[in-house]
């Protein structure tokens, strides 16, 4: 079925999904935000991403930081790409299962496991060096297949996530989450768009964590 049909009618037995017409994604696993004006997702993520590594492998983000080396330098690149041109793609495809399950929450667990993985490598580096290796880090990883078994193993809750959006979005008064219909809604998308009780109060379709 085309990609334009699906957009306008996909279902499925208890849920109407509907497709970011960009990216064909359904839109609570929609990469929007990331590649609009200012990329006000991909700002945040990468903000979030520093927290967590400063939580979960501190010395490398202090040596990092030291170095003038922060997430923007390197991270980018996982949160636009979903890691498949950082990754093999037997990882890739496992890490992408469990992103159609809990949406970007799965990136955040394996940027951390891979920055783990090579910490003890990179504090060894200067700035310059440690962006070079960073923009090749696959290379560096023995066992690439692990990563996202170490990400999993990772408290990172759902729960978390949210408070530390709502602290970003208080820091930061002028950004808004950027999910929904990117284009105008037809009458069958507002139907499928009420019959999920958007319009309701029911679960909202938009960025999933």
């Amino acid at each position: 079925m085309p990609f334009g049909a699906l957009w306008e009618c996909s279902t499925s037995v208890n849920n109407a999904i509907v497709l970011d017409p960009r990216t064909h994604l359904p839109l609570r696993f929609s990469t929007r935000g990331l590649f609009e004006p200012g990329t006000p997702n991909l700002q945040m993520y990468l903000v979030l991403f520093d927290d967590l590594l400063k939580e979960y492998c501190p010395r490398a983000q202090r040596h990092l930081k030291d170095e003038g080396l922060g997430p923007s330098a390197y991270a980018p690149k996982w949160f636009l790409t979903l890691f498949i041109l950082q990754l093999p793609l037997a990882v890739v495809v496992r890490i992408w299962d469990v992103f159609f399950n809990e949406g970007f929450r799965v990136i955040f667990r394996v940027g951390l496991a891979i920055m783990m993985e090579v910490e003890e490598a990179l504090l060894k580096l200067n700035g310059e060096e440690g962006f070079e290796f960073l923009k090749n880090v696959s290379d560096y990883i023995q066992f690439p297949e692990s990563l996202l078994t170490k990400g999993l193993e990772l408290p990172i809750t759902k729960k978390k996530l949210r408070k530390m959006i709502e602290v970003y979005k208080k820091q930061h008064p002028n950004y808004r989450i950027l999910s929904g219909p990117l284009l105008p809604r037809s009458d069958s998308h507002r139907k499928l768009l009420q019959w999920n009780g958007t319009k309701k109060g029911g679960r909202r379709v938009g960025l999933r964590m």
